[in-house]
């Protein structure tokens, strides 16, 4: 749970870096999905925000809701807020970012990440929006 709003965040890119490689992934969708499912829910729209579109703000009020959700079930927002050492994460960034880029599931992703993207998504993940 701690990484969803993040990889929300990744995924919702129009510019990626570079397309997942699934089949169905010809150009960027998640934007569109994510907010599809705020709308869905008719989740309330965070304040206009100078050049974001419709769709990015549905996005972020889904990512509001998610958080909103940790709070009320007493979830960790970060791995920092669960208890877990800096220093030892940060020691293993650069391992943990090298097996989740080989992982078998990371092709299927919409957008297929970097390792160094996923170093920066780690790094959200730890410290927190």
């Amino acid at each position: 749970g701690i990484f969803l709003p993040h990889v929300i965040r990744y995924n919702s890119s129009l510019t990626p870096t570079r397309m997942g490689i699934y089949p169905g992934y010809d150009y960027p969708k998640a934007l569109k999905r994510y907010a599809r499912i705020a709308e869905y829910l008719n989740l309330p729209l965070p304040a206009e925000q100078e050049g974001a579109t419709m769709e990015e703000r549905r996005k972020e009020a889904f990512i509001t809701k998610l958080y909103d959700m940790y709070t009320a079930m007493n979830v960790p927002k970060s791995f920092k807020e669960a208890g877990c050492d800096e220093d030892k994460f940060l020691s293993l960034i650069d391992e943990l970012a090298l097996k989740a880029f080989d992982d078998q599931c990371t092709p299927a992703n919409p957008r297929f990440p970097l390792v160094e993207e996923l170093k920066e998504i780690l790094k959200q993940a730890f410290y927190g929006a």
